[in-house]
C-alpha cells in the first residue's frame, strides 16, 4: 500500500529532534508499505533563509520532500493559506498516487485534507494535542474543522484525554475518532548494559519544551522549596517554543537562587539516550500532556518517573515504573521528587522496559494503522 504522510515539520541532520515522532511513524510504516513524506513548511519572511537552503533529511529508504507554501500567520485567513498548500499536495498526489493520505496536526492538516477530499483519496488525520487546542481558538479554523473533519475517514488521537475532548467538541466524530497510542524503538531505547553507581545526590532529568502547559514553573518551584532537591543536579532539555515563558523560567531560577539546574537545547535520539543513561530518574511536570513520548522513552531506558495525571502519563506511569500524582501541584511534586530520591533503586529497569514494550508495542501500532488504511480502501 502507498501511504503519503503530510506533516508540518520533519527531522533533518541539523535538527534531528524536530517532530521526531513523525519520522518514527514513517519508518514504522515503511517496514510494510511504500511511504512518501511531504514536509509542508510555511513560507514566511523570517523563514526565507532556512527555506532557501537544501533540506538534509535522514536517509531512511523513502522519499521526504520539503513543500513550502504561503501562510498567513496566527491561523488567520485559512482559505487563502489553503490555495498555496493545495497545489503542493495535488502535485505530490499526482506523482506518488497514494492509496491513502495520512496528515498530522489539525492545522494546516485540515487545509490539505480539504483539497484531498475533492480528489477522492482516502484520508486519515492524527491529532497530537497542542495542535488541536491552539488551532480551535481561531473561529475560522474551528468552522473549517467542523466541515472537514466529518469527511475525514479516520481521526486518530494520541491519548484518551485528547480523544475525549475531540468527541466532546464534535460529537459527530464519535464513530470515526479513536485512540492509537505511540510506541517507540525498544531495541534502541533500552536500559544501559552497566548500571550507574549510586550517586550521593540523584541526577534528575526532564525533557520538555518551554511552554506553560509543560509545567516547568511547577518543577522549579518544587526544587526551590527543598533543601534536598537543591543539591540534586536537574537537567531540562527542550526547545524554546515560547520565548516569554522561557524568560520567566530563567528569572524564576535566578530569583530562587538555584545553581543546580542545567538547560540544554533539543537533541537527537542518540544524544537523548545518553542523557537518559546519565541520570537517575525522570520527571514530567506537564499540566496537559496528550501522550508523552519522552516519558515513555525515559522509562524504557530504565529511569523511574514522576508525573502528574495530565492525559498520556495516566496510561504510561504505573506503580512498577514511577509515581503518578493526582493533580498539578508544586508541593505534591516536591514530596514525590524527594521520595523518588530514596525509592529509585527499588525499580527494576528490565521489568519496566519489558512492560512498556508489551503495552505500547510498535508492531501493534503498525497493525492498527494498516487496518485503518485497508478499511478506508474497501
Amino acid at each position: 500500500m502507498k501511504v503519503l504522510i503530510v506533516a508540518k515539520g520533519y527531522p533533518t541532520r541539523e535538527k534531528p529532534f524536530v517532530q521526531s515522532f513523525i519520522r518514527d511513524e514513517a519508518c514504522l510504516l515503511h517496514r510494510q508499505h511504500q511511504v512518501m513524506v511531504l514536509d509542508i513548511q510555511p513560507f514566511k519572511p523570517g523563514l526565507i533563509p532556512a527555506l532557501l537552503r537544501p533540506a538534509t533529511y535522514p536517509a531512511d529508504g523513502f522519499p521526504v520532500e520539503r513543500a513550502p507554501y504561503l501562510s498567513v500567520p496566527r491561523h488567520k485567513l485559512p482559505q487563502l493559506t489553503r490555495r498555496g498548500l493545495a497545489a503542493r499536495v495535488r502535485d505530490a498526489i499526482s506523482r506518488f498516487q497514494p492509496d491513502v493520505l495520512h496528515a498530522h496536526f489539525l492545522y494546516p492538516g485540515i487545509l490539505a485534507l480539504q483539497e484531498v477530499h475533492r480528489i477522492g483519496v482516502p484520508t486519515v488525520l492524527t491529532l497530537h494535542g497542542a495542535d488541536w487546542y491552539a488551532a480551535l481558538k481561531t473561529p475560522a479554523v474551528k468552522k473549517l474543522a467542523s466541515a472537514v473533519l466529518p469527511q475525514t475517514g479516520r481521526i486518530i488521537c494520541v491519548g484518551p484525554g485528547l480523544h475525549r475532548d475531540v468527541v466532546s467538541t464534535f460529537p459527530e466524530l464519535s464513530s470515526t475518532a479513536e485512540v492509537v497510542l505511540h510506541g517507540t524503538d525498544y531495541s534502541f531505547f533500552k536500559p544501559a548494559t552497566a548500571r550507574k553507581p549510586p550517586a550521593a545526590h540523584p541526577r534528575i532529568l526532564c525533557v520538555a519544551r518551554f511552554v506553560h502547559k509543560k509545567g516547568l514553573h511547577l518543577l522549579v518551584e518544587a526544587v526551590a522549596g527543598s533543601d534536598k532537591l537543591r543539591n540534586c543536579p536537574l537537567t531540562i532539555i527542550g526547545d524554546i517554543t515560547d520565548a516569554a515563558y522561557h524568560r520567566e523560567i530563567l528569572a524564576q531560577i535566578r530569583d530562587s537562587g538555584l545553581t543546580n539546574i542545567s538547560l540544554l537545547p533539543g537533541m537527537g535520539r542518540e544524544a537523548l539516550r545518553e542523557q537518559f543513561y546519565a541520570h537517575d530518574f525522570y520527571v514530567q511536570p506537564s499540566i496537559d500532556e496528550p501522550f508523552g513520548l519522552a516519558l515513555l522513552e525515559a522509562i524504557a531506558c530504565g529511569l523511574p518517573a514522576v508525573a502528574f495525571r495530565s492525559g498520556g502519563p495516566d496510561v504510561i506511569v504505573t506503580p512498577q515504573n514511577g509515581m503518578l500524582l493526582q493533580k498539578p501541584d508544586a508541593a505534591a511534586l516536591r514530596q514525590a521528587l524527594e521520595d523518588m530520591c530514596s525509592a529509585r533503586s527499588f525499580f527494576d529497569p528490565a521489568e519496566m522496559h519489558a512492560d512498556l514494550a508489551d503495552r505500547f508495542s510498535e508492531d501493534a501500532k503498525r497493525s492498527r494503522l494498516t487496518s485503518i488504511y485497508e478499511s478506508l480502501r474497501a
